[in-house]
């Protein structure tokens, strides 16, 4: 079985207040991105430069922090990326996997930029998750500058989605327990 879940990028432009990851970022590239993996109905997380990968119901204040800001940073960055690594881990075990139907092949579609991506795809290969299942990155905007990405996901508004809907995944009344640390997931104390 191949389970396909989304990745999307997070954005500058935020909310005044701490709420949802998915309502946090208001740009309109992060908009299109969410409406779109949402439209798909599978699994999806926010790549934040600040907290890694987080559950789109998390909560979460707004910030100031740039994948570059992150790269600088090496301590910072080593959190970040064992939280994602974490995370990418528990589409093998735990609840995600459970709610996937423990696939034997994971797609990652990662709606975001460049540098994010790039900082994805080394996560995955060195992801102890990657011994276990087969991981693959997929990049449907590779190259696309902004104002082509928002014309690609226009573009499909009224396509029919084919993907399969993973029931409950995005309800935070069916979410994951809660994480065993903090900071996993970008959980704020």
């Amino acid at each position: 079985m191949i389970a396909r879940v989304c990745i999307v990028g997070c954005g500058a432009s935020k909310a005044a207040a701490p709420c949802e990851a998915r309502d946090l970022y208001t740009g309109p590239l992060f908009r299109a991105a969410r409406a779109h993996v949402e439209r798909l109905g599978c699994p999806w997380w926010v790549l934040s430069a600040r907290f890694g990968l987080i559950e789109p119901w998390r909560t979460l204040p707004p910030y100031e922090a740039t994948i570059a800001d992150g790269r600088r940073d090496v301590e910072t960055w080593s959190r970040l990326t064992g939280i994602c690594a974490g995370t990418l881990g528990g589409l093998m075990h735990g609840t995600y996997g459970r709610a996937l139907g423990w696939p034997a092949e994971v797609v990652l579609e990662v709606h975001a930029g460049a540098a994010y991506v790039e900082w994805l795809s080394e996560i995955v290969a060195s992801s102890p998750a990657a011994k276990h299942l087969r991981l693959t990155v997929e990049e449907p905007l590779r190259g696309l500058e902004i104002g082509q990405r928002l014309h690609w996901y226009a573009a499909r508004r009224d396509v029919p989605v084919v993907a399969a809907r993973v029931d409950g995944w995005d309800r935070p009344g069916s979410a994951p327990p809660a994480p065993r640390q903090a900071s996993l997931f970008g959980r704020v104390a």
